[in-house]
């Protein structure tokens, strides 16, 4: 009996120094976690600082270049998915922070930054992805004036594309009116050396007997005939591809309109 109760003496004192050893490594484990990611709280105390901590963690993994729509959009559609999948109501926004105008002043045009809103605790933040904080309305007022959301990151996708569109459009309008205007002055150029001739066939040959010099002259009026009529029909069909590619723009405009309402 009595080495009976040694042996449940020292099997208990051996369960009790195993489970001491397992609680000390456990302790070590999560004290180091916490060491090497001192910016991430162990246990996230409310639904703030669960935000702050995947901004702050997102803007210490990732870089920022320079503020322009396309490429801060990435960085709104990486932060709106991690706080939807953390259970937040989020949306994505785009305008501009640094423009005071009035907002029913302030078209796409001007937009050149997007960003995060997020609804926490029953109010909407929102979440400047390119320098991980929140920015409350009272110090940062310009991104909560009424702009365009969008509920997902396809929607703003397809948004963006519209937007790219609309740009490219309008930068091939832009060279094609520039190259309509460079035919349109090499044709007053052509016209002005016609009208030329034209006083000098007057002033020499009309009403005149036939000359060599005045069919040599004759030659030169049908042949400048012949390069402003070249020079007109070019004009023409740059006016027409112009005015194509107007309503082209028109209809994309049309569209982003659309979404903006």
């Amino acid at each position: 009996m009595k080495i009976c109760a040694q042996s449940r003496f020292f099997s208990l004192l051996i369960i009790l120094i195993i489970a001491g050893m397992g609680f000390f490594a456990y302790f070590e484990y999560f004290n180091e976690e916490a060491t090497f990611h001192p910016q991430i709280a162990l246990f996230e105390k409310d639904n703030t600082t669960i935000v702050k901590n995947i901004l702050q963690k997102y803007y210490q993994d990732h870089t920022y270049s320079k503020k322009d729509l396309f490429v801060c959009s990435d960085m709104a559609t990486d932060v709106w998915n991690m706080v939807k999948s953390k259970g937040f109501d989020a949306k994505i926004k785009i305008g501009n922070i640094d423009n005071s105008t009035k907002d029913e002043e302030l078209n796409f045009s001007q937009y050149n930054h997007a960003w995060v809103m997020a609804r926490i605790d029953n109010s909407w933040y929102a979440l400047e992805t390119t320098g991980g904080f929140i920015a409350a309305e009272s110090q940062y007022p310009l991104y909560y004036r009424k702009t365009i959301e969008f509920g997902n990151p396809l929607e703003f996708k397809n948004y963006l594309d519209l937007i790219k569109t609309y740009n490219i459009q309008a930068n091939i309008l832009n060279n094609i009116s520039q190259l309509c205007g460079n035919i349109y002055e090499d044709y007053t150029k052509e016209h002005r050396y016609y009208n030329t001739l034209v006083d000098a066939w007057n002033k020499k040959y009309a009403g005149k007997p036939v000359s060599t010099e005045a069919d040599l002259l004759n030659e030169k009026l049908q042949k400048q005939q012949t390069v402003m009529k070249e020079k007109e029909t070019l004009y023409n069909g740059c006016i027409l591809t112009t005015a194509e590619i107007q309503n082209q723009i028109d209809a994309t405009n049309r569209e982003i309109e659309n979404k903006n309402k």
